[in-house]
């Protein structure tokens, strides 16, 4: 019988080493995805706010005109009017904002797998914690869980380099 336990083991503390591995990985990538994603959200962030520069002289020009009870020219006043916010750059927002959630999700999902794993191999439990915690890992399915995590991952990278890239160059 502890043969079977210790052959039992050590296969599974080959798969778990394995599966650690990858999930080392999908880690490593998705903080660095998430560190070059932000830094394209920070600056797409500004073509969110209206031009201060403009809508500042637009202002300064109607409290002129209207404290001088003048006629400012109307073409001066609608060249300067802050423009609203155009809709590629808020669906390019939106599209970085969810590639970026999608990332960080992945990362806590792989957190929380590893986490798991690291809990499963603890060596001093009695062979009835251990297998309830095989079952666990069943149950949860944390193997199935570790093998989709680089395809969140992909999505990401998908929705950040096909659609917004994409849009980001031609609007």
């Amino acid at each position: 019988m502890n043969t079977l336990v210790q052959e039992v083991r050590s296969h599974d503390e080959a798969t778990i080493k394995g599966i650690k591995e990858d999930i080392e990985t999908v880690l490593t990538f998705a903080g660095l995805f998430s560190a070059s994603l932000t830094a394209f959200a920070v600056e797409s962030f500004k073509q969110l706010q209206p031009d201060t520069h403009n809508a500042t002289v637009f202002l300064l020009a109607t409290i002129a005109r209207d404290l001088n009870n003048s006629s400012v020219d109307q073409s001066f006043l609608t060249r300067f009017r802050p423009s609203p916010v155009s809709s590629p750059s808020k669906y390019i927002n939106a599209l970085w904002l969810s590639s970026l959630f999608l990332s960080l999700v992945t990362a806590s999902l792989a957190m929380l797998a590893k986490q798991w794993l690291r809990e499963f191999l603890d060596l001093n439990d009695t062979p009835g914690k251990f297998l309830h915690r095989h079952r666990g890992l069943t149950v949860y399915r944390v193997y199935e869980i570790s093998a989709f995590l680089p395809l969140f991952l992909q999505l990401a990278l998908f929705i950040l380099l096909y659609r917004s890239l994409h849009l980001y160059t031609y609007t």
